[in-house]
């Protein structure tokens, strides 16, 4: 239902939610390649605010062996255990729209051509566009924000949340201590023995892990160095052009995650998207940074919002808009309560030092 205000006496049509939701998915897309690769399943856990991590689990259960004249028995849950749940941050971030607002030329642009708003900017418009882009800059915060805390849990296996009016609190999965690997001759050396490190760090990974990695995540700037050393590009297969194999069919479509080949089987990706956090950019990974991941599986989960409207209900975004009158304007609002989740905290083997 369209939202109706009242400006200096004159009526204007604004943007309801769902119609803003609409909109956004006719302009520029949100950047969640480190979600959608590492970690794709998302589940939702309606009216609590932590995450059941046992229910989780990711190991696959056995039918169980019965008679065939006896009634059917439920797969049985054995061994004692302590129920662990591990508590969602929660993220609230809001924009304010006012007569004063400039819009955003870009976006303007994208809505005209796809015939959103007209040619000739009425003040509806103009308030509708920042509505738009106000819109997609709370749900794209969010983004940023699980999006780092993926990255931290990745090359972490823990991750702190803290705010200006959130206590800090860390979140630590408990990967073992020997995963965290740094080289004995920084790869900028001409001593330095790059596939001897990534041996090793793999053989950790499978010791610890069960499994070998069938990734490798790093900067370009990393990338650059690994190149340049003989016995790496000895083993490494470079992509054949634009239609070379990408393991995750995601690459191409986001410039700062790019598939750079693979070196025995494990494809190698470098990603440099920053973000801005107290108006300082900073990067998600390191560009010092080198990580095996093995662990594709990990989850994006969603606790309860604890907004009276949302009925305890578990959703990636809670979009809603505040009329006010002093100061004049319309306050825009997105909550959520997510938790990055990995499917194995020894999943991951890699550090930060592999450069100067």
């Amino acid at each position: 239902m369209t939202m109706k205000i009242t400006v200096k006496g004159q009526e204007l049509n604004l943007l309801d939610n769902n119609q803003l939701s609409i909109v956004q998915n006719k302009t520029k897309p949100l950047d969640s390649w480190i979600l959608d690769t590492f970690f794709p399943n998302k589940v939702g856990f309606d009216n609590q605010k932590a995450v059941p991590i046992d229910e989780l689990e990711t190991s696959q259960p056995l039918a169980p062996f019965v008679s065939p004249v006896v009634q059917g028995k439920p797969i049985r849950e054995q061994g004692n255990f302590e129920r662990k749940y591990i508590q969602a941050p929660y993220v609230k971030p809001a924009k304010m729209i006012t007569p004063a607002n400039t819009y955003d030329l870009a976006l303007f642009t994208r809505l005209k051509d796809a015939t959103i708003i007209k040619g000739d900017m009425s003040m509806s418009d103009k308030w509708r566009l920042a509505q738009i882009g106000a819109f997609n800059e709370l749900r794209q915060s969010i983004v940023n924000r699980k999006v780092l805390m993926a990255c931290d849990i990745l090359t972490k296996g823990k991750t702190i949340a803290v705010g200006d009016d959130h206590a800090a609190m860390e979140i630590d999965f408990g990967r073992h201590s020997n995963l965290s690997f740094t080289p004995v001759a920084k790869w900028h050396e001409p001593d330095a023995d790059v596939v001897g490190d990534i041996e090793t760090m793999n053989a950790r990974l499978i010791e610890h892990g069960g499994t070998g990695a069938s990734v490798i995540l790093t900067s370009s700037k990393l990338y650059m160095h690994m190149v340049r050393n003989k016995g790496f590009t000895e083993r490494f297969i470079d992509p054949k052009g634009s239609t070379a194999p990408n393991p995750f069919n995601l690459g191409l479509a986001v410039p700062n995650a790019k598939y750079r080949g693979e070196i025995d089987g494990i494809a190698v990706y470098t990603y440099d998207e920053k973000h801005k956090l107290d108006g300082k950019a900073e990067r998600f990974i390191s560009e010092k940074g080198f990580y095996m991941i093995a662990d594709t599986t990990g989850y994006q989960a969603q606790c309860e919002i604890q907004h009276l409207s949302a009925n305890g209900r578990a959703v990636e975004f809670f979009d809603y808009s505040v009329v006010q009158e002093d100061p004049s304007g319309i306050k825009m609002i997105c909550e959520s309560s997510p938790l990055i989740v990995p499917s194995n905290v020894n999943g991951v083997c890699g550090g930060d030092e592999f450069i100067d």
